[in-house]
């Protein structure tokens, strides 16, 4: 029906993140747009297995395509619509064009503090600088607050990468964030030259796409389904069984599922069942 009523395909071809636009478009024929977060199993979500770009360049040219798309021709397109539940959403989509300028102007703010606090460390009989604010005055509360805010988002942060990649990601998670924003500030600098290129000059706004990288079979091994997994997520088996038939396989040297069906604890039927939803779910995740 978003075709018929645009009277066009239903992705727009010119723009950047048709995906995004699509959504939007939905969305104002009164479909209900959600975060989804899907699981198939007690550590397996729904996901895509992809690699993001390993290079500054590759990086920041998909950045600011994504900028282009999301913060202006979304801007142009889509305006400002919606009740204010979305017209948030919206400014939480495109703030990003302006908050990278802020967070790298930050940055170097804080880069000249660090400097001034090691000369005077340094050079304590030196030129003391004056205090860059007094202690009860309204920026030190706001400052406050601010720290307080990003340490909450840090926190987050730090506990949803744990429970999807555990420890090593969540802690390299927080020097992530630093270098990420650096990264959206180059994107947003790129993404503003070329978008004021299209408006001034009509430039055409190429689709900038970057090569996708998968992980390799080996890789994504650790992560395949096991037949325990799935018997028990299925009711057709408890935990104590599967623990005493592995401890019996560790023994015998049978397969898992040929002990399971001779012990009477599942059936043939229920173990070629299971075999195919396992071949089609490592299947699907190589």
């Amino acid at each position: 029906f978003v075709s018929e009523s645009h009277s066009a395909p239903p992705f727009d071809t010119g723009n950047l993140t048709e995906d995004y636009d699509l959504a939007l478009r939905l969305k104002q024929h009164g479909l209900k747009l959600i975060f989804a977060r899907f699981k198939t199993g007690p550590n397996d979500i729904i996901a895509t297995r992809e690699f993001f770009p390993n290079t500054v360049k590759t990086v920041v040219r998909q950045k600011s395509r994504w900028l282009m798309g999301i913060a202006f021709q979304g801007w142009r397109n889509q305006r400002w619509q919606g009740p204010l539940a979305l017209k948030y959403a919206l400014f939480r989509d495109r703030k990003g064009i302006i908050t990278a300028q802020l967070s790298a102007a930050a940055y170097f703010i804080m880069l000249n503090i660090l400097l001034v606090w090691l000369i005077e460390w340094l050079m304590p009989d030196g030129y003391r600088y004056p205090p860059l604010l007094r202690r009860g005055e309204p920026l030190e509360y706001l400052l406050w607050a601010n720290l307080l805010f990003l340490i909450n988002r840090a926190l987050h942060r730090f506990y949803f990468t744990y429970q999807t990649y555990g420890w090593r990601s969540a802690a390299l998670s927080l020097p992530r964030q630093i270098w990420g924003n650096i990264l959206n500030f180059l994107a947003s600098l790129r993404a503003i030259s070329l978008y004021s290129g299209h408006i001034l000059f009509n430039t055409p706004l190429l689709w900038d796409k970057t090569d996708h990288i998968f992980p390799e079979a080996d890789q994504l091994r650790p992560y395949q389904r096991k037949i325990g997994e799935i018997l028990i997520e299925h009711d057709l088996l408890s935990v104590d069984i599967l623990q005493n038939a592995l401890n019996y396989q560790s023994n015998s040297g049978e397969k898992l599922g040929q002990i399971l069906v001779e012990k009477g604890h599942i059936t043939d039927q229920q173990l070629s069942l299971t075999l195919k939803q396992q071949a089609a779910l490592n299947e699907s995740k190589a």
